[in-house]
């Protein structure tokens, strides 16, 4: 199941969208886009038991190359691990 959130301008451009366990009705991700609506901001993955956020992955404006990755513990939310990266330039 999966509920998507448009901006209100346009009712046409993707904002966000929470996907939901099927047996559960629980979050299991949630998918942020940019104002542009093409361009992935963040993405969001739950525990499904928890329902704690146990990744969270922040795009650079592109929207395919990976910012940083957070990891987090599922009982407790508390952050474990992060990843930085850096963009290859082109000349």
């Amino acid at each position: 199941m999966k509920d998507t959130f448009c901006i209100k301008k346009t009712k046409k451009t993707i904002s966000i969208i929470v996907e939901y366990d099927k047996d559960t009705g629980k979050i299991i991700k949630d998918t942020a886009y940019r104002a542009n609506g093409n361009n992935i901001y963040y993405t969001k993955d739950f525990d499904r038991v928890t329902c704690k956020k146990v990744k969270e992955i922040e795009y650079h404006f592109d929207g395919k190359n990976i910012d940083f990755v957070f990891e987090f513990d599922k009982d407790n939310g508390k952050i474990i691990k992060k990843t930085i990266y850096h963009v290859d330039e082109k000349n």
